[in-house]
């Protein structure tokens, strides 16, 4: 294969990639903007300054204001095009754009730097389009919930920089100056102490699963290296997100035995039961657990559910995928794949909820783990 051709091929893949900031074009009307009862539109520079201070005096004659200083940076972006184009539309469609072509772009990288086997080329950009385009998503752009969209573009970076980190590919400051930058751009997400907790499992799993290895074999200096690459890294990630952190540490203590807190941690399970009643390990493989496909009011909540669950066809692709992913794992050709498949547990797991076979076992975890009852909306956040 000569450099030409490779070049031609290379330039072909990123123009595909390009291709995802565009998208979300495609979801207007001409002269339309997107909203639904959870989407939050595009905010002007100056009300976003005041994320940035712990007293909002707009709010009736004065309120704490310690939750929302997480997503300062996260809506810089549509605050500035507003600010430039006075344009509520363009803001939103170029925020939308970003943040869909940033998701394609972290998956693409992360195949890149931890997959170079056979068909690699074809492999990251299957995978790459698989992750910006499936079911899960949908909920997620209809409402823009900017924790887990953030996270979700974010993550696979995050992961394939803690992997380089661990396993000695990458020098820890380089990988560490990556993975400050990505969370950053995912600030967003101290907005949402359920997908924190998500982040922070997902941690773990990648740490527990570099780690083990080391001491299975009794290599310690490698533990050692390790143990001390991981606490240096999330001591500097607490560090620079200290801005959001700190005040939603003081709103914790103003509210961790007040009613209404209590209150919801009663309601948490019963919450959690509703939402888990279709999400059996065969829906959520196929990414088919969320409750709204199997509802209505007076018709369906998602027009195209009842195509996937009853037209043969749409069912033999949904098996069909489902099969390719089990036939990778068992032919344990991709690096790292331990560490994929202990994610992917967690996962299908934590999706399920209390729906049987597992349930007994989430709800058990559910009530005696500390702080595990806020995550109420497992599918949403695991999946």
């Amino acid at each position: 294969m000569t450099p030409s051709k490779i070049s031609a091929k290379s330039i072909a893949s990123w123009i595909y990639l390009a291709s995802f900031f565009l998208v979300p074009m495609a979801w207007y009307q001409p002269g339309s903007i997107l909203a639904c009862v959870d989407t939050l539109l595009p905010q002007t520079l100056q009300a976003n300054d005041s994320l940035l201070h712990v007293w909002n005096h707009r709010m009736a004659l004065g309120a704490p204001y310690l939750f929302d200083g997480a997503a300062f940076l996260f809506n810089l972006l549509p605050g500035i095009v507003l600010e430039i184009s006075q344009s509520m539309i363009l803001a939103q469609k170029i925020t939308y754009g970003f943040w869909f072509g940033l998701a394609g772009i972290s998956m693409y990288t992360m195949m890149k730097l931890l997959y170079q086997g056979p068909h690699a080329r074809s492999a990251r950009l299957i995978a790459t389009t698989f992750y910006v385009c499936n079911f899960y998503l949908a909920p997620l752009w209809v409402g823009f919930n900017k924790p887990n969209i953030a996270l979700y573009a974010c993550l696979p970076l995050l992961v394939a920089s803690s992997i380089q980190l661990l396993h000695g590919k990458w020098r820890l400051w380089p990988a560490t100056g990556a993975m400050v930058v990505l969370s950053l751009m995912a600030g967003v997400c101290g907005t949402n102490t359920p997908i924190v907790v998500l982040a922070f499992l997902v941690a773990v799993t990648v740490f527990i699963c570099a780690v083990t290895p080391a001491l299975i074999h009794k290599s310690w200096d490698t533990v050692r290296r390790q143990s001390l690459w991981m606490i240096s890294t999330v001591g500097l990630l607490l560090a620079v997100h200290a801005y959001w952190i700190l005040p939603q540490l003081k709103l914790g203590l103003i509210y961790l035995t007040s009613g209404p807190l209590l209150q919801a941690r009663t309601y948490a399970l019963s919450w959690v039961e509703g939402l888990s009643r279709h999400a059996s390990f065969w829906n959520v493989i196929r990414i088919q657990g969320d409750w709204t496909w199997y509802a209505g009011h007076g018709e369906p909540y998602v027009l195209y559910a009842q195509r996937f669950l009853e037209n043969p066809f749409w069912i033999l692709v949904g098996w069909a995928v489902v099969a390719l992913v089990f036939i990778g794992i068992l032919k344990r050709r991709v690096p790292y794949w331990g560490t994929f498949l202990a994610l992917t547990g967690i996962g299908v797991f934590m999706s399920m909820g209390t729906h049987p076979p597992t349930g007994t076992l989430f709800q058990w975890l559910f009530l005696h783990v500390p702080g595990l009852w806020i995550i109420r909306s497992t599918w949403f956040k695991f999946m």
